[in-house]
């Protein structure tokens, strides 16, 4: 989920990390031979849907792409027009709705173009995924569609769900509603004319990566249910989970995490600052008043009370508390914030001005991420019978789990570290509601596990696992 962890690179990792790995399939064909022969008409579709920055974005208005592919002068936002095309609007001052853009999401990223000392580089993304269902039989719709393999007519078991990541978590899921809903009358037509048989309960597979967890959940039990603008809670009703069986949740997390604090602050160099400086890469970078913009990352927080940042005494500190950004100026309201702020903001008369909206869109974006988490965290009963959800991550890497704030002048440094992917803690993909407080035997979690499987892999490696492919399709194939 980190901001970018796609595309975090040091030496090694451009070597390692960005490597592209072939999915070796040859085991897997022969475990599930014949599993994979099972007829459409017996198994549900599947969904991937993966986490934040696994999304193509499309300018519609400038006719480029801004997220995706980086061999264009667009992707950097260095002038006006750029950073108004990544940068989400941040509308009145005292809207409580997030403004539309001309941004709109082209497909799931499977691979990632871009070059490092001038060589050009194609790390795959989400494609370990895809490789891993289309061994068990499942034809993806986006690569038919595209031309990459020719399913005929045949492709309605699999679908990519993509996304603009920048948005709330909320807005995205009733995206997923409407997708569902469509998909589910064309699953339908599909089998009636290929095996005679109307199917009318029709339900899918997810597979969701990291911050497409949170979307899947929040869809499942609210359905396309927006945040009450009063602030209280909506009405668990688990319509989504009406339309779902098999729910695969990969590094997903669920109690946030303090990286995406720390982004907020600083913002994110996509690439190392030595290799910006002699123009070896053509990778963006993003400052903090870019994607302090982004209501997901703020969606993406953790929870004071689960200690996450502390000051010199050990005390929690509340990030959530408006009058720290306000002090420290955080985020949006730093002094390298306001360079850009015009740009955001032309509408604007004085840097007095921009503050003040920035402030209260900051303040939006805070509240909108409690309320979120509030809506994930309350403890539910009654989940569908049929419904079974799984948990695949890693938790063999130090990750980071606390950092210190100084009170003083609102800097912070690293703290503490645990078990986790190197991007998501243990405890956050369990969602487990013990830490910070007394532990008690017995994992404690708003989320209903059927079951808990932990690789000795990174966020993202995770999935080009032969482990995992392994752990997938037995899940939505034999179980």
């Amino acid at each position: 989920m980190r901001l970018l962890s796609v595309l975090t690179l040091t030496t090694s990792l451009i070597w390692t990390g960005c490597a592209q790995q072939k999915l070796s399939t040859e085991s897997l064909n022969k475990i599930y031979k014949e599993a994979a022969k099972q007829s459409d008409l017996d198994r549900n579709p599947v969904i991937v849907i993966p986490g934040i920055l696994g999304s193509k974005l499309y300018d519609t208005d400038m006719n480029h792409e801004v997220w995706g592919v980086f061999n264009n002068s667009y992707t950097e936002p260095n002038t006006a027009a750029n950073a108004q095309s990544i940068a989400l609007p941040m509308g009145l001052p005292k809207s409580r709705r997030f403004t539309r853009d001309s941004i709109v999401s082209t497909g799931a990223l499977d691979r990632i173009k871009f070059s490092v000392l001038g060589v050009p580089l194609a790390p795959r993304a989400y494609a370990a995924i895809l490789e891993t269902l289309g061994a068990a039989g499942y034809r993806d719709e986006n690569l038919s569609k595209s031309g990459a393999i020719d399913y005929g007519t045949d492709h309605f078991t699999c679908y990519q769900f993509h996304y603009d990541w920048r948005r709330s978590n909320v807005e995205n899921a009733a995206r997923l509603d409407t997708f569902i809903k469509a998909k589910k009358t064309e699953v339908r037509a599909k089998m009636k004319q290929k095996f005679g048989v109307d199917k009318k309960d029709i339900k899918f597979d997810i597979v969701a990566h990291s911050m497409g967890g949170l979307l899947t959940r929040y869809y499942m039990r609210y359905g396309n249910q927006a945040l009450p603008r009063d602030g209280s809670l909506p009405k668990l009703t688990w319509a989504g989970a009406r339309n779902v069986e098999k729910v695969i949740l990969v590094g997903t997390p669920n109690n946030g995490s303090v990286i995406a604090f720390e982004e907020l602050l600083r913002g994110k160099e996509f690439a190392p600052k030595w290799l910006k400086y002699f123009s070896l890469t053509n990778l963006p970078s993003y400052s903090a008043a870019i994607i302090g913009t982004y209501p997901a990352l703020y969606e993406l927080l953790p929870r004071t009370r689960h200690r996450p940042t502390v000051d010199d005494g050990g005390d929690i500190v509340n990030i959530y508390d408006l009058k720290l950004w306000k002090k420290y100026s955080w985020g949006l309201l730093s002094e390298k914030s306001s360079e850009i702020l015009p740009w955001l903001l032309p509408d604007a008369q004085t840097p007095a001005e921009r503050r003040t909206i920035a402030s209260n869109y900051i303040d939006r974006c805070l509240k909108n991420a409690q309320q979120f988490h509030k809506s994930l965290d309350k403890k539910a009963a009654n989940l569908p019978r049929h419904v079974k959800i799984s948990l695949i991550s890693g938790d063999a890497i130090q990750t980071k789990e606390r950092i210190k704030i100084h009170l003083a002048d609102g800097t912070y440094e690293d703290n503490h570290y645990t078990a986790g992917d190197g991007v998501v803690l243990r405890s956050s993909v369990l969602g487990d509601q013990r830490v910070g407080g007394k532990y008690s035997p017995g994992l404690r979690s708003s989320i209903p596990y059927d079951q808990i499987i932990f690789l000795p892999y990174n966020h993202l490696n995770i999935t080009k696992s032969n482990s995992f492919s392994d752990q997938v399709l037995h899940r939505l194939l034999e179980e």
